[in-house]
Order: C-alpha cells, then sequence, then structure tokens
C-alpha cells in the first residue's frame, strides 16, 4: 500500500477535526502562525524509581512507528502507524524535515550533517541522548510534539514540532509515542485506505532503487 493513496484519502476526508489540522501542520502552521507568546520553557524530572522501561507506552499514549514519507497536493506527509497496524496519523511537514526522515529512514547521511545530524552530534557530545518523544496533543490544526532529552537522572523534556521529534527520534532509535485522544481524532483506519487505493497504484521509488514510501 503507498503511503500516497493514504495521504490522498485522509485529505478527502469529511472529518472537519482531521481534514484541518492536516492542512496547517508541522512547517506550513509556522509560515501561518504569528507568535503571540513566549515558547515554553524546558521541563526538567528527575526520574522516579517506579519508572517504566524506556520503549513501555507512558499512560494514555500509543507507541507508533514511522510508516514512510511521500509528497502530496497539501504538501510531504509523514505516517504515524499504531502497533497494531490499524490506524495510522499523518502529519504534514517541509521540505527539509521530510528530507532528514526519508534518509534516516534509509539509514543514509549527507556528507556534510544537516541541521537534525548536527543536533544528533552536539547531544551526544554533551553526554545527553533522546529517551523518547511524543506527539501530545492537537490544538488549533496544529500537532504538538515533545523530546525527552536524558541526561543521567534527569529527563528533559522539550517542546518541538512533531517533525523534529520524529526525526530526532529515528536518528537515535528511540520510541515514537501518540496521545490516545490525538490518533482517536486524527487517525484513520488503514483497511479504509486499502479499500479505497486503487488496484494498479504502485509505490514511488527513489532513483536508488529504494522505496520509500510504502508501508
Amino acid at each position: 500500500m503507498a503511503l500516497l493513496a493514504l495521504a490522498i484519502s485522509c485529505s478527502r476526508s469529511d472529518r472537519s477535526d482531521a481534514s484541518g489540522a492536516l492542512a496547517t501542520t508541522g512547517a506550513s502552521a509556522a509560515t501561518s502562525s504569528v507568535v503571540t507568546a513566549a515558547p515554553p520553557k524546558a521541563t526538567s524530572v528527575k526520574e522516579p524509581a517506579t519508572a517504566p522501561p524506556n520503549g513501555t507506552a507512558p499512560e494514555g499514549f500509543v507507541k507508533v512507528r514511522v510508516g514512510g514519507v511521500a509528497p502530496t497536493a497539501q504538501g510531504n506527509a509523514v505516517l504515524l502507524v499504531d502497533e497494531g497496524d490499524v490506524r495510522a496519523v499523518p502529519i504534514f511537514v517541509g521540505e527539509s524535515e521530510a528530507l532528514s526522515i526519508r534518509l534516516r529512514l534509509e539509514r543514509r547521511r549527507y556528507i556534510r550533517p544537516l541541521t537534525h545530524d548536527l543536533l544528533d552530534d552536539m547531544l551526544e557530545e554533551l553526554g545527553g541522548r533522546i529517551d523518547s518523544v511524543r506527539v501530545e496533543k492537537l490544538e488549533n490544526d496544529v500537532f504538538y510534539g515533545i523530546v525527552v532529552v536524558r541526561d543521567g537522572p534527569r529527563r528533559i523534556e522539550l517542546d518541538a514540532r512533531s517533525s523534529d521529534a520524529v526525526a530526532l527520534a529515528l536518528g537515535s532509535g528511540a520510541p515514537i509515542f501518540v496521545a490516545r485522544r490525538v490518533l482517536e481524532r486524527a487517525g484513520v483506519d488503514l483497511d479504509d485506505v486499502k479499500r479505497e487505493a486503487p488496484a494498479h497504484a504502485e509505490p514511488s521509488s527513489d532513483k536508488d532503487g529504494r522505496n520509500p514510501v510504502s508501508l
């Protein structure tokens, strides 16, 4: 099944809460909005003794994987698929984020570091690492992400665009979680998309012969 077919199907959705979110999330939202308040500061907390093991979804969240990236009429779409391959959340991202995510899915890097590569290297040199990332909420048609950084006994939570959070998670192999309420509101059923996709549709491949858009 092609991610492109899925994204097109999502854009035709008659659910105003989901389709509206797809049009203005990620980088497009950043260019269409005016900053009216200071961004939240990083939150630092000490790891509790009863903290769940890394990779376990926090309460109210589900673990997801990146199904791929594909260009659509509305921009580049990244698909976050739940563990059961039942539902997925499509999030539209900018060109640079889409490129970074594609390369990380294919385990390739540019000769010179891209922005997310630089952030990876800086974090490693400073002794920290990405613990996990979360897509925490969908508000005013914008997805909100959280990057959790571990620094010794501390976990530092940083406000982030969902596209950057996904790219950083892929670069470090960190788990990605989506809030259940976000999945319920903006998610799509994969079975419905499979039924709607044309029988002759085939996922596109890049010039190296890899297939970055298939699930």
